[in-house]
């Protein structure tokens, strides 16, 4: 914690140290404003080159009322200084950003080193990813306190790249399922069960899976893939009407 800030960067939010319990608002509940930033990247960055497409810039922010993480993509949503500024928006340091009447803090709350944006992107394609490990995922046992909170910090904030592997392995499996039984679209629905494709993946804990416990009425299970110290995935079939 720094009691002067950055310039250009964040300062202080004095009403944020008067108690704990001071309704601020939630574009205020943060021990640092941020104000300083927008203007910096107002004044730097030119959003009419990154809304151009080439190359295209994919955000990651956590909804703060559904603990949701969505993607803000160039290829989709001209990109502003506040999903910059929500990408970053790490609590309680830094308050929530305002985007389309909701509110969104730094995508690192849920994952850090989110390559299933690019790994789940349609229409899938060959590439070579890189990912980088902010927070060592790796580290000794801590001995004091200090050291207790700054190894919590590494495990909250690594990278999940290896379990993120672990399910592509899964997925590619079960597109070999789908492909042998002559089912193409299935893929379709691999992020979205709302969309009307035949077939839809759901891996324990994503998103889908949790969206497919609603629509159980329409889906019937096809086949299940897992292994130890994995998510368990599951094919589902669309009955007809």
């Amino acid at each position: 914690m720094t009691l002067d800030g950055i310039p250009a960067f964040f300062k202080p939010n004095l009403r944020a140290f008067w108690a704990a319990n001071v309704p601020l608002g939630v574009d205020h509940a943060a021990l640092y404003s941020t104000d300083a930033l927008r203007k910096t990247l107002s004044e730097l960055v030119d959003f009419s080159i990154i809304n151009e497409g080439s190359p295209r810039l994919t955000i990651g922010a956590a909804n703060v009322e559904t603990s949701m993480m969505h993607y803000f993509d160039s290829r989709e949503t001209p990109i502003t200084t506040e999903h910059i500024m929500a990408s970053g928006a790490l609590p309680p340091a830094f308050p929530a950003i305002k985007i389309d009447d909701q509110f969104f803090w730094d995508g690192g709350i849920l994952s850090n080193t989110p390559v299933e944006a690019v790994f789940d992107d349609h229409p899938r394609r060959s590439g070579l990813v890189f990912a980088v490990h902010v927070w060592n995922p790796n580290g000794p046992e801590p001995k004091t306190i200090w050291d207790v909170m700054a190894r919590q910090k590494d495990l909250q904030y690594s990278s999940r790249a290896a379990s993120h592997i672990a399910r592509q392995k899964q997925i590619h499996k079960l597109r070999h399922v789908i492909s042998e039984n002559e089912h193409p679209d299935w893929e379709l629905g691999l992020l979205d069960p709302a969309r009307n494709a035949d077939y839809v993946v759901a891996c324990n804990g994503d998103p889908v899976w949790a969206a497919m416990r609603h629509r159980k009425a329409e889906f019937t299970s096809v086949t299940s893939i897992g292994a130890p110290g994995q998510a368990s995935c599951t094919v589902y079939k669309r009955l007809p009407n």
